[in-house]
């Protein structure tokens, strides 16, 4: 990735089992980029008309998954976690009931 970019795992969260997994699981966006578009490129790949249903969390240094702020960037997410943007890994999953105002 450019300096301006972040190349990370997108995957599903070890306790989805309702949808398929990306065929494809690392991608690499702008640092900019917010929570919620991530959820809209999940909605587009996975077939899925509610964008908002898609709760994406990040796992701690600590092991526990952090649900994340749809209106985040990736480089806030990396900042206020202390993570490391080489090592980025993000877990997705689908929650029936969207909710959109997080």
């Amino acid at each position: 990735p450019r300096p301006s970019e972040v190349g990370f795992v997108l995957a599903r969260h070890p306790l989805e089992t309702a949808m398929p997994a990306l065929q494809r699981d690392f991608i690499t966006v702008s640092i900019q980029a917010q929570i919620h578009q991530l959820q809209k490129f999940l909605a587009i790949k996975l077939g899925v008309p509610d964008w908002a249903a898609f709760q994406l969390s990040t796992k701690l240094p600590n092991k526990h998954y952090q649900e994340l702020r749809q209106d985040w960037s990736l480089h806030t997410v990396i900042a206020a976690h202390h993570l490391d943007a080489e090592r980025l890994e993000l877990h997705w999953r689908y929650t029936a009931a969207g909710s959109k105002g997080k």
